[in-house]
């Protein structure tokens, strides 16, 4: 949730729009392209930048936080 809050943060500062309602993924990539202005691709780089924001976030939270293999079940 952490690094869903930082990547949200960052993509709402820049102002990323999605222009199909779609859930987002690798395949549904173009969403984040303007259909009115194909060659502006800031938007898309703006959409990608604030996943990799989540994604390393989180990565780095959980590094912190570890888990608790102790109470894992066996």
């Amino acid at each position: 949730m952490i690094g869903g809050f930082a990547g949200g943060i960052y993509a709402g500062i820049m102002g990323v729009n999605a222009y199909v309602f779609m859930t987002p993924g690798l395949i549904t990539l173009p969403m984040w392209i303007n259909p009115n202005n194909t060659g502006n691709l800031q938007n898309l780089l703006n959409a990608m930048i604030a996943a990799g924001i989540a994604a390393v976030v989180t990565f780095v939270v959980q590094l912190f936080m570890g888990i608790d293999e102790s109470k894992q079940v066996k």
